[in-house]
């Protein structure tokens, strides 16, 4: 049997699932996607460039563990409420990974 690295990816994905449902319940599961929810714009905006999958796994947990979380609570205290900071940072990531997507596939027809 022969698997592919995207299905390792989604079988270490589907283990973490079940093991974070087993060790903390609903709440476990709830956490684990909320964490592949917030590096969801980081992975758009680096699958862009010529990086291999291991090196776009790790570099998108730095980017949006660290970076989502800066600008989530830096926007929450100019806003006021965290919750609509958390949607609203979202929302502009994935803009900007949209954006970033258009204008590297604009750049690679050129040359």
């Amino acid at each position: 049997m022969n698997l592919t690295r995207k299905q390792l990816l989604v079988a270490g994905i589907a283990v973490s699932v079940v093991f974070m449902y087993v060790a903390l319940g609903f709440t476990g599961v709830r956490v684990i996607a909320g964490l592949f929810l917030i590096m969801l714009p980081a992975y758009f905006i680096l699958d862009t460039f010529e990086l291999g999958l291991e090196e776009k796994i790790v570099a998108t947990m730095f980017f949006s563990i660290g970076g989502y979380s800066t600008l989530v609570y830096y926007s929450g205290l100019v806003i006021g409420s965290f919750r609509a900071a958390m949607a609203i940072t979202f929302l502009i990531l994935i803009v900007a990974a949209l954006v970033v997507r258009k204008t590297r596939k604009k750049g690679k027809k050129k040359e």
